[in-house]
């Protein structure tokens, strides 16, 4: 499970989540262990298990925030921030501003034309509060809010994926600023 939350600058955090299906208490204990010993070293979990790599960046382009186990869920949970944009103005006007997701964030998942989210693999991003996604623009296999979308199962061949973030029509100004006038 991936998920990714853009700021109004067009950096972005992630969250991965992965779920385990211990055999028993005693291997959900040495993998706690594991947690413990490793802690937030990269290259320690690299050699432990290199599927535990930041899925969205590379060592040298994140920053970690958290790194956590949640031994009654076996869930491990890895949280780091993106060192370069993962979003790019496309267009800025007096009333908003189009953002448009970089494709190479979803490079992973691509394989030839087609960008493929395996089974029980789940990619949700989340844009600024105040964006509108332009959910027109994506295939009906996306599941979309007015600034989120998620990707499960899915099969696409292209994803422009554009936000716009409307800009105020006016200054807004406290009673306490009027009455000072």
């Amino acid at each position: 499970e991936f998920a990714i939350t853009v700021n109004d600058s067009g950096f972005g955090v992630v969250t991965e989540k992965y779920y385990f299906d211990f055999a028993g208490k005693a291997d959900s204990d040495g993998f706690s262990q594991a947690v413990k010993g490793n802690g937030n070293d990269f290259l320690k979990w690299r050699v432990f298990d290199e599927r535990i790599t930041p899925y969205f960046g590379r060592i040298e382009t994140i920053s970690l925030e958290g790194f956590s186990f949640d031994q009654a869920e076996n869930i491990l949970e890895l949280k780091y921030s993106l060192d370069n944009a993962i979003s790019q103005k496309t267009s800025e006007d007096s009333r908003s501003t189009t953002w448009r997701l970089n494709q190479s964030l979803l490079s992973k998942f691509e394989q030839g034309t087609l960008i493929i989210v395996p089974k029980n693999t789940t990619l949700g991003i989340n844009f600024p509060q105040a964006a509108e996604l332009k959910a027109e623009m994506l295939p009906p296999t996306v599941q979309t809010t007015k600034n989120s979308m998620v990707l499960k199962n899915a099969r696409v061949n292209n994803l422009n994926i554009q936000y716009v973030i409307p800009k105020p029509i006016a200054q807004t100004i406290s009673l306490s600023e009027l009455a000072s006038w």
